[in-house]
């Protein structure tokens, strides 16, 4: 019998649905999400960094848990962009600066943003 699959990680943070999301090629610990509520939402996973190339199988869920707990890096929304009159349904990491993201959206707006200095020297340092 097949077992159903577990999230390795949920995040909540959007008001409505969700239309993207995109790793950063260069810091996978990085996540852009885009939204219905109009937002572009930043994500800041150590927690899946670390469970890199582990087999789901072979991971204990207390051991998890507890480790995850003990950890000084939280997993979460570090920053939330909301600079669209309308649903975001459009996201791409720059491939030349790791740091910098596109956004856009149905009113016909592109943004280009930068990941939060904060954050960036979090992962850098």
């Amino acid at each position: 019998m097949l077992s159903r699959p577990e999230a390795l990680l949920e995040l909540s943070g959007h008001r409505h649905w969700v239309w993207n999301c995109c790793y950063n090629p260069l810091h996978d610990q990085l996540l852009l999400s885009s939204s219905t509520d109009t937002t572009v939402c930043v994500w800041y996973t150590p927690a899946l960094t670390k469970l890199k190339g582990v087999d789901a199988k072979q991971i204990d869920q207390s051991k998890q848990s507890s480790q995850l707990l003990a950890r000084q890096d939280t997993d979460g929304k570090v920053h939330s962009y909301d600079e669209h009159d309308d649903s975001v349904y459009g996201l791409a990491w720059s491939t030349v600066d790791p740091w910098v993201f596109a956004s856009m959206s149905y009113d016909g707006r592109l943004l280009v943003n930068k990941v939060p200095k904060n954050v960036k020297y979090k992962i850098l340092i």
